[in-house]
């Protein structure tokens, strides 16, 4: 098997608040980054998974068709995680030991719900802001999907836990440290600072695209090549469509539906999770349709000679087969 290799991406420019531009091994791709619509972006220490691969498209030989934006000036302090962390410790340092006398006040640990009613309503307002930015005039559709993988890590970081853990106890404890010191200090200046700068700061971390492009080296591999060994997923399973945000149940493979006029083949049917099977509410969907596998339904010997006959029925009919169009 041949080994692809892995590749350091830079940044050439944002699009909007979901899509940038990047450069990996001397070709551009619009890289689907940050997607403001969907909540897992916000709650990532719940969902490591989402943030395992991204969809990129090859736009070399047609960048000039997009727009591009200078990232904004103050974002570049993100680009050096070193140069942030020693601003932020400075800081905290500053506040922690030598905080202003003047913006003291006993009673803000007394005022921690409306605090966080504040904090969770200016969340909202960020995420609002974020949405704004969308450009809709961004038409990748018709353009080849690719997955962008991030693989070798450029500076390992020592760590005694199993990554999924250790990113979810980081962001239950680091969420709920913000939060608490700044309200436990009884400080205006430590609250402002460590439960709101530094707790959107935390929650909006994935936002900060230098910050993964710095650590990793990636691999680029098409839908085929990045699913290759899950050949065909067996009933049961959940999964996310592209752009989707309802988790789908696969309830068959292999349908034959009439499209246009015309019979066409569909990998999966699926139907709502958990509604289960509803006749006005069926979706018809490919392989290369799937954004991310939540669960994988039961697999035995039956479920194996199955997926070895369908991909053979598909090999031996790759003339006539016409695939469905997802739409």
């Amino acid at each position: 098997m041949e080994k692809k290799a892995n590749y350091v991406a830079r940044v050439v420019g944002r699009l909007d608040n979901r899509y940038y531009l990047i450069e990996v091994h001397n070709r551009l791709y619009v890289i689907d980054y940050f997607n403001p619509r969907d909540v897992r972006n916000y709650l990532w220490g719940f969902f490591p998974k989402h943030f395992s691969s991204y969809n990129v498209y090859d736009v070399t030989d047609i960048s000039d068709r997009y727009k591009i934006k200078s990232n904004p000036k103050w974002l570049s302090v993100f680009k050096s995680i070193n140069a942030s962390s020693f601003i932020s410790l400075v800081v905290t340092l500053w506040l922690l030991f030598f905080p202003p006398t003047f913006a003291h006040n006993d009673k803000i640990p007394q005022l921690w719900l409306p605090i966080l009613v504040v904090f969770v309503v200016g969340l909202l307002l960020i995420i609002t802001f974020l949405n704004l930015g969308l450009d809709k005039s961004i038409d990748l559709g018709k353009l080849d999907r690719k997955i962008i993988s991030p693989t070798t890590v450029i500076k390992s970081e020592k760590t005694y836990l199993p990554e999924k853990l250790a990113k979810f106890i980081s962001f239950v404890l680091g969420l709920s440290a913000c939060f608490l010191l700044g309200i436990l200090t009884s400080n205006y200046f430590t609250l402002f600072f460590f439960t709101f700068v530094v707790g959107y700061a935390f929650i909006l971390y994935p936002y900060f695209i230098e910050t993964t492009l710095n650590k990793y080296k990636f691999q680029i591999k098409n839908i085929q090549e990045h699913r290759r060994h899950k050949m065909l997923l067996p009933l049961g399973s959940i999964v996310y469509l592209a752009d989707g945000n309802q988790k789908i149940v696969i309830i068959g493979r292999g349908m034959i539906v009439n499209q246009e006029g015309e019979d066409v083949v569909f990998d999966y049917t699926g139907s709502v999770f958990p509604d289960g099977l509803n006749p006005e509410e069926i979706y018809y969907f490919n392989e290369e349709d799937i954004d991310e596998i939540i669960f994988e339904g039961y697999r035995n010997d039956e479920e194996e000679r199955y997926v070895k006959l369908y991909l053979q029925w598909l090999e031996e009919n790759k003339e006539k087969v016409v695939k469905g169009r997802t739409k």
